[in-house]
């Protein structure tokens, strides 16, 4: 590094090469495209819409709690796509001047379109050369609210500083390298993975970490949470001797583990209690070629990422406990009930909607721990005499972490279990009683009909007896009128004779009437 240094701007506006945020904005806010809903032309891959932004702004807001990191481990580690390569060197069609996209054919073909993008995600992982004596290290920032253009940026002007050339203004990845430091960036989305590596490796193991040689000012600006690190020194075949006094007298404690790898071409003694928040790793070299190095100390890297990833999601999970006993309680049924009512049903069948993504981190932290085993399995881990190796170590820090999700995992399932019981349950319920209550209108219905029947035979009844009275009293009127006319002699008989014809008449009228109504 040089002896002047400008001196580091505060502000993102005094950066010389990039826009600020506000002018961002206000060309954003003038674009058609971008008021519209729609990515501007040219727009870096990753980009989302306004409103994809606003709407994760919304989310942010409602969730209180940190979303579950759905990213692939080897992400993290900072093994993707493609691989800078030499003095300021970065990804994407800039690279070198040349406008060619990515896997062009040289023949008459219509490529797929997604074919640069096919051919970038599958290419070798990033792996410096490593000579020892040198020194690594590794982190990974986490920032789910500002753009890969704000990495981009804090980047660039740590490149300015150093007056090496800035990453392209689409560029994922990218790296530099000035007095014997390497630093190698890449970014996911709302994951960054920086790599620095000290190829001078003067003073011993672990007296300065290669983080030392970047600005303290720089580190200090980076966007985002730091989500783990990592720190290792390869030190030379004929370095020190590695005996358990001087492994404990390195370390401060007598804890460490140990194994060999690559199929004994190397040693590895660690140590994980991360006193400055960085494992320590001293690789030692028996035998590996400078490429075998960096990709060992990168696998190295993939395992201790993928490791700490299941372990922050299981963290992140241990509010399920809480959430998981509050729906076990809500479907336990009253005293006077056989089971849990509607409104619980419903409340607790949306609430396992709703924390779909705890549900779904249950399967990220196996498939971590997975590539963390993939990641051993990579190194050809053996043992050392005395020591834990890697994978029982992994195996110790994740046991707690199997428990813990093997028992949400039941409960999930005795809470899904449960549901459908008391739906069924529910159903059944409801079904009787819907039963009951056809048969209690019918039965109410078959007493209507009965009273009804009943009231109508004593209103014919009445009917007979009242068209009877009146009939025969009309009989008599009319034999005492035939009677003063001289026409009938005794009026008596003619009543009389008239009752029946009476009856009749009534019987007829009452009855007969009654029939053409039903």
């Amino acid at each position: 590094m040089s002896d002047e240094k400008p001196m580091m701007p505060s502000a993102a506006k005094d950066r010389p090469g990039f826009l600020s945020s506000a002018e961002t904005a206000q060309d954003m806010a003038g674009d058609p495209q971008t008021q519209a809903g729609e990515l501007p032309l040219g727009a870096p891959p990753g980009t989302q819409p306004p409103e994809m932004h606003e709407a994760a702004e919304t989310n942010a807001s409602m969730m209180s709690e940190p979303q579950p990191m759905t990213t692939n481990p080897a992400a993290i580690a900072g093994h993707g796509a493609g691989q800078g390569a030499g003095h300021g060197a970065s990804d994407g069609a800039a690279n070198n001047g040349d406008p060619t996209p990515l896997g062009a054919s040289a023949y008459p073909f219509r490529d797929n379109p997604l074919l640069p993008e096919a051919i970038a995600a599958g290419r070798m992982p990033f792996a410096p050369a490593l000579s020892a004596p040198a020194s690594i290290s590794h982190f990974a920032t986490l920032n789910d609210t500002a753009p890969v253009e704000a990495d981009r940026e804090h980047l660039g002007w740590l490149c300015y500083s150093l007056s090496a050339p800035p990453p392209a203004p689409d560029a994922t990845q990218h790296t530099i390298e000035f007095d014997q430091i390497l630093v190698h960036w890449e970014n996911y989305g709302p994951i960054s993975t920086y790599t620095v590596v000290d190829r001078r490796g003067s003073g011993g193991a672990f007296t300065a970490a290669a983080l030392d040689a970047l600005p303290e000012d720089w580190l200090s600006g980076l966007t985002g949470i730091r989500m783990f690190g990592l720190h290792v020194y390869f030190e030379e075949t004929n370095g020190p001797e590695r005996n358990p006094a001087s492994l404990a007298r390195l370390f401060g404690r007598d804890d460490y583990i140990g194994a060999s790898l690559a199929g004994g071409k190397a040693r590895v003694w660690a140590d994980w209690h991360q006193d400055d928040g960085f494992p320590k790793l001293l690789l030692r070299d028996d035998g590996l070629s400078p490429r075998q190095a960096g990709r060992l100390v990168m696998d190295l890297v993939r395992f201790e990422a993928s490791r700490m990833a299941a372990l922050t999601e299981h963290a992140r999970l241990r509010r399920l406990d809480r959430q998981l006993a509050v729906w076990e309680q809500r479907l336990q049924p009253d005293s006077d009930q056989t089971a849990a009512d509607s409104e619980a049903i419903t409340i607790v069948r949306a609430g396992l909607l709703s924390h779909y993504r705890e549900r779904l981190a249950l399967s990220i932290c196996d498939e971590y721990e997975e590539a963390a085993r993939v990641a051993l399995h990579a190194v050809e881990e053996g043992r050392l005499p005395g020591l834990v190796p890697l994978s029982d170590y992994l195996g110790h820090s994740m046991e707690g972490v199997h428990q813990d999700i093997s028992q949400w995992r039941e409960r999930f399932a005795l809470i899904e279990r449960e549901l459908e019981r008391a739906e069924a349950r529910l159903e059944r319920d409801d079904r009787d009683q819907l039963t009951e209550a056809i048969q209690l209108q019918t039965a109410v219905m078959a007493r209507t009909v009965q009273a009804q029947t009943q009231n109508r035979r004593l209103f014919q009844l009445f009917g007979l007896v009242g068209l009877t009275t009146a009939f025969g009293f009309i009989a008599r009127l009319m034999a005492d009128g035939l009677t003063s006319l001289g026409l009938v002699e005794s009026p008596a008989l003619v009543s009389l004779i008239g009752l029946p014809v009476a009856l009749l008449l009534a019987y007829a009228l009452v009855f007969g009437t009654g029939s053409k109504r039903r």
